[in-house]
């Protein structure tokens, strides 16, 4: 799927087909691995491990999930939308609180 250039005399003719994203999702906010990591630090130093089997909270490890699966996919960025539901919303509480 994509789009397909065609010359025809020097004349660029692009042919679309549909897509496998929309529009805005060119637009939407992109995160870092340094981005998603401050977010697990802020999580993590306001909700400390404790017991005996020192577990994240369960904001930091929402957002652990995607940091690992970034790391061992070397990517550098991933969109805000591609994280599930549970870490959108603990890195945009986290957000909220930098922007404070």
């Amino acid at each position: 799927m994509g789009a397909r250039c065609a010359v025809f005399r020097g004349v660029f003719r692009w042919k679309f087909r549909s897509f496998p994203f929309s529009v805005t999702s060119v637009t939407q906010t992109t995160l870092s691995l340094t981005e998603l990591e401050a977010a697990i630090n802020y999580w993590r130093g306001r909700t400390p491990s404790a017991g005996e089997e020192m577990g994240l909270c369960k904001e930091a490890a929402a957002l652990a999930q995607p940091y690992a699966l970034m790391i061992v996919q070397g990517r550098q960025q991933l969109l805000l939308d591609d994280l599930p539901e549970s870490a959108r919303a603990a890195f945009l509480a986290f957000a909220a609180q930098r922007a404070a």
